[in-house]
């Protein structure tokens, strides 16, 4: 899809070429692509960082965001997340800023191919993470559902458009029970009270380790 196309990519040449230039302590002996999703590009170098690279401009808030607040939140937590360490500042290169944080080993859940006993085990320390961070009170000034997450009306009819793409596409064809659930939906009112959160929490972003349960 066009949305989850990149307006920078940044390839293993460049990346190698802007963590050389701002972190010449870095070796770099090893390189690998960890990942790329909707909003940032990963590599993982000599199996010690995570180097995260902006793929969109509207994404640089967010990004701000995590270098200025994740380390204070890492302490205050019961699961690791990442630590920006390493900033890298804008350049004629790389017209934004990046980050390495120390990587955090383990399995993407979705990947994991865990059975239902082993996902059972996942919830509880799953659900203390997520408690922890919801109750954290930050001196910060944070965004306020920075992408509409929670605007139902908004949401409705984003989620109107796709099943109309997909109707007229010959793709899908909802059952009426959709249309009841989007109706329900949208006379949801604004959250309260308003809390810390995970602004993107799915199956890629939880990692579990070789016993199965939550690393990172």
């Amino acid at each position: 899809m066009h949305e989850w196309a990149p307006e920078i990519r940044v390839d293993e040449l460049l990346a190698r070429r802007l963590i050389g230039e701002q972190f010449p302590e870095v070796e770099a002996r090893s390189f690998q692509l960890l990942g790329e999703g909707w909003d940032t590009t990963v590599y993982l170098v000599d199996e010690r960082w995570t180097f995260r690279f902006p793929r969109k401009e509207m994404v640089i808030p967010g990004f701000r965001n995590e270098i200025a607040h994740l380390p204070t939140l890492a302490p205050l937590l019961p699961l690791p997340i990442p630590v920006p360490t390493l900033v890298g500042e804008p350049s004629d290169a790389f017209r934004w800023l990046f980050y390495g944080a120390p990587y955090l080993p383990g399995r993407e859940l979705a990947e994991a191919d865990l059975d239902d006993e082993a996902r059972a085990r996942v919830a509880l320390p799953l659900a203390e993470f997520l408690r922890t961070l919801h109750g954290l009170e930050l001196d910060a000034e944070l965004p306020l559902d920075p992408v509409r997450r929670a605007d139902m009306p908004f949401r409705v009819e984003r989620t109107r458009e796709r099943m109309d793409t997909l109707t007229n596409e010959r793709l899908w064809q909802p059952p009426s029970l959709v249309e009841e659930l989007l109706v329900e939906a949208e006379r949801i009112p604004p959250p309260e009270p308003v809390n810390v959160c995970h602004g993107d929490l799915h199956l890629r972003h939880l990692l579990v380790g070789n016993d199965g349960r939550p690393a990172a």
